[in-house]
């Protein structure tokens, strides 16, 4: 969704109660999503999940995902090298809302490439 643009797929994917340290709520986080894309002709993302935590008692759930952007498409680790990708460590907490995930919160920060071949 967030590769074509589409932003009722990008929308879907949040909770209603969305927020994170550097948006107060849904809203403020797709619009820097929107902003972004559109500072960028084309987006690739290169996503590896580190970890998945489910509590299905209080239907909750945790990732660890890192995640390179780039221009072009890339299918592996050894693809990202010879590129200049921006990359993120993204801590991702999930609720199930009705009859799917959605995100409720996450935080991110900027990786260095040696975060990819390291746990």
């Amino acid at each position: 969704a967030v590769e074509s643009g589409d932003r009722d797929r990008v929308g879907d994917w949040l909770h209603p109660d969305y927020r994170d340290p550097r948006h107060p709520d849904r809203r403020a986080a797709l619009a820097t999503l929107f902003w972004y894309q559109r500072q960028h002709q084309q987006i690739h993302l290169f996503t590896l999940v580190r970890d998945i935590e489910v509590d299905a008692t209080t239907e909750q759930a945790q990732t660890s995902v890192m995640v390179a952007m780039t221009g072009v498409p890339v299918d592996s680790v050894e693809a990202l090298v010879s590129l200049k990708a921006d990359l993120y460590h993204f801590g991702v907490e999930w609720q199930f809302n009705g009859d799917e995930w959605q995100v409720v919160s996450s935080r991110w920060e900027r990786a260095d490439l040696s975060s990819l071949t390291s746990g």
